[in-house]
Formats: structure tokens, C-alpha cells, sequence
């Protein structure tokens, strides 16, 4: 105990004639209570400040945003980048809408909304629809609210796709809790396994793991992968799909496999390269390929854990449809 507590220890002791160590609890106690006090007095200025001081922040962000929107350098999500395309705060850049049928996956055949959505921190050499992410689609997305994103939902499937639609990690919450409110029953999100954010797994049906080959000019990220096969270990949680195009793809996505370890999601989906004229020699090829892998993968045949998937909507309304 300091001297101070001791001086008003004393003092209580002769004002109201306390025996000394009595006076001294007394002492203490008011002395705590008064620290505790303004304590909390500074506890809430400091609050204050941080509320204060994070308003700040999210209006520096709208600035630059609204600079960002300005300027096409910037409209387009660089490569290699894991952050979205400018847009309005409460909004996504859509780049478009629409319902079919799913084409791919273990969920082939199932009618869906498909929610494009703008960007993409890749460019694989045949990607399909790189008018989700170059700077003339992306100025031609419509910024939309995830309420009213989620209001031209109609089926009770949605498959969030790109680009990249986890490059919007952030606003993905917001939009889930919309679809939930609107009916939706089962959420796809297809992403090339690049960008894991762990509080989205488990509201997330399906996550649709497509990593990117040799051919595609990218390079997989097997740490990545392993994340959300940990997250999501429960079947039918997690799906990975190789576009394979060649024997050296092939030979990569065992490679990548390996790498990848255990936990594995079974039938591992392959499909050819969808932007062949000639798509029908592509997946014989493919098919093919698959047949003659006499390989064996941690004691099992590896044609055994493949399955030969080819793109639905491909095959009923060609490569050079959109919205489809």
C-alpha cells in the first residue's frame, strides 16, 4: 500500500474515529472506486474516438472508390490481385443473370440462377467467359444491391459464379442471408480455390473447387485447397473439377492431387477444354485418357476416383452462348 493510501488512512482514522487498519480498507476502496470511475470515463472516450475514427474510414474508402470508378485502369481486377472491381458501397458489379440448367459437377442437370458476378484474379489462356473480367465487362456490369440482386433470384438453386466471385468475400454474407430470406434452398459457389475465407464455408451448399492446369498459363495453390477440404470435410460439401486438355494437365492433376494429401473429395470431375469447336473429339480424347490409366494413386486405380464430365450447356447451345 502507497503513501497516500496510508496519509488518507490516517485521516479517516481521526475524522471519524476508525481504528487505523479499518480506515485504511475504507481508504482503498473509495480510492478504487474512484480509479474504476474514471476508468471507465476514458474506457468510453476511447470508444468514442474509434467510432469516430472508423467513420473516417469508410468515408476515405467511398472516396476512393468513387476515384477508382473513374478511372478504367481499375476497372478490371489486375492479375493476380484478390480484390474485387470498384463498386458502390451495399453493391456488386453484375454481369449478368439467368437461369438454366447447371452444366457441370456432381449437380448436372439441376435448374439454377446463375449470379455472375465481375473480376477475376486469374487469366487462364481458355477461359470461356473472359468478359466477366476485362475492363469492357466490367464497365458494362451493373452495380446491383444484394437485395435486389437477390430478388431476380426464381429457382431454388443459385450458383455463384465469374470471374471469381469470392474476390467479393466480403459482401457474400450480406447476400447469402438475402437468398436465405428469399427461399433459396442450396447455394453452388464456384471459385478457382484461390481465396479462402474461413467464416464463409459453412454457409456455403457446395463449393465448386475448379483449380487451374498447366495449359491454363496458371498455377494451382494446393495450400489453398487443403483449407477447404479441412473446413468442409462432410460429403457432398466440397467438389474439385479439372479442366484437363492435355497429358501433361493430367499428369499435373495427379501431381496436384498428391500434393493435396488426404481428405480428398471422391469422384475427382474432368472435362475438356469447353472453347473447342471441336468438342466432341475433345471429350473422347479426354474420355479416352481416362480409360487407358492403368495408375494407381495411395493404392487405389485412379480411374476409379475420375468421373468424365462434360459441360451440358455446351452440348445443347455451343460454345458461343451466354447466359446459358
Amino acid at each position: 500500500m502507497n503513501d497516500d493510501v496510508r496519509k488518507l488512512g490516517l485521516i479517516a482514522a481521526n475524522e471519524f474515529n476508525l481504528d487505523e487498519e479499518a480506515a485504511r480498507e475504507a481508504a482503498f476502496e473509495n480510492a478504487s472506486a474512484h480509479l474504476i470511475e474514471h476508468a471507465d470515463d476514458a474506457l468510453h472516450a476511447v470508444n468514442d474516438q474509434t467510432a469516430t475514427l472508423a467513420e473516417h474510414l469508410v468515408a476515405a474508402r467511398d472516396l476512393v472508390t468513387d476515384a477508382r470508378l473513374g478511372e478504367d485502369r481499375d476497372l478490371a481486377t489486375p492479375h493476380g490481385s484478390v480484390e474485387p472491381p470498384a463498386t458502390k458501397r451495399g453493391t456488386v458489379p453484375v454481369v449478368e443473370v439467368f437461369h438454366s440448367i447447371q452444366g457441370e459437377g456432381t449437380r448436372s442437370g439441376e435448374p439454377a440462377t446463375f449470379l455472375r458476378l465481375a473480376g477475376c484474379n486469374l487469366r487462364c489462356t481458355w477461359c470461356d467467359t473472359s468478359y466477366s473480367w476485362n475492363p469492357e465487362g466490367v464497365r458494362a456490369a451493373t452495380a446491383t444491391t444484394l437485395a435486389d440482386l437477390a430478388g431476380q433470384v426464381r429457382e431454388r438453386a443459385v450458383v455463384l459464379t465469374g470471374g471469381e466471385p469470392m474476390l467479393h468475400r466480403r459482401r457474400i454474407p450480406e447476400l447469402l442471408a438475402e437468398l436465405r430470406a428469399g427461399g433459396v434452398e442450396h447455394v453452388t459457389v464456384e471459385t478457382n480455390a484461390t481465396i479462402f475465407e474461413p467464416a464463409l464455408v459453412p454457409d456455403v451448399d457446395l463449393w465448386s473447387l475448379s483449380p487451374k492446369l498447366r495449359a491454363s498459363g496458371e498455377t494451382p495453390d494446393p495450400t489453398t485447397i487443403r483449407k477447404y477440404l479441412a473446413a468442409a470435410p462432410a460429403p457432398g460439401r466440397v467438389q474439385l473439377k479439372f479442366v484437363v486438355t492435355s497429358q501433361a494437365d493430367y499428369d499435373d492433376m495427379w501431381e496436384l492431387l498428391a500434393a493435396i494429401g488426404a481428405g480428398l473429395p471422391e469422384p475427382i470431375l474432368v472435362q475438356p477444354d469447353g472453347t473447342r469447336q471441336d468438342y466432341d473429339v475433345a471429350l473422347r480424347e479426354l474420355t479416352d485418357r481416362v480409360l487407358a490409366d492403368d495408375g494407381v494413386f495411395e493404392g487405389r486405380q485412379r480411374r476409379a476416383m475420375l468421373r468424365v464430365t462434360p459441360q451440358v450447356h455446351r452440348v445443347i447451345w455451343g460454345s458461343a452462348a451466354r447466359g446459358v
